[in-house]
């Protein structure tokens, strides 16, 4: 019979360290460490996820979602954004998380995406 082997939550990064070719440990927090510097990227990932979680659209999905974890989900995804617009990663989450609320049963969710919140990219091909 074959051990099995458990790695808990706290201690899920420690293994991987034990491999030569990892220096260090990573960390959970998003690259965005400058969030109260008005203007930078930390700043404007701030603004832009609080301005579009609270939105009084996403309110009944904050009743059966935590919040919390997409406020964290939406920084880390704009403030680790590669491309030149990190509201279009930030966006994506969004997507997930409306989906997860779909499934959940919440129905008027269906066209949350306007001119104001996560515009719809429409791309033409010639």
């Amino acid at each position: 019979m074959q051990a099995l082997t458990i790695i808990l939550p706290d201690n899920r990064y420690s293994s991987v360290k034990n491999n030569e070719t990892c220096k260090d440990t990573p960390t959970d927090e998003h690259s965005c460490t400058d969030t109260k510097v008005r203007g930078s990227k930390g700043h404007n990932a701030v603004e832009f996820c609080n301005q579009v979680l609270y939105d009084r659209r996403f309110t009944l999905c904050h009743m059966i979602m935590d919040i919390k974890l997409l406020m964290d989900a939406c920084l880390w995804d704009y403030c680790s954004c590669k491309y030149n617009n990190p509201e279009r990663c930030a966006c994506e989450t969004l997507n997930v998380y409306v989906r997860e609320c779909t499934h959940k049963g919440i129905t008027s969710l269906a066209k949350w995406r306007d001119d104001k919140v996560c515009r719809m990219l429409l791309i033409f091909f010639l």
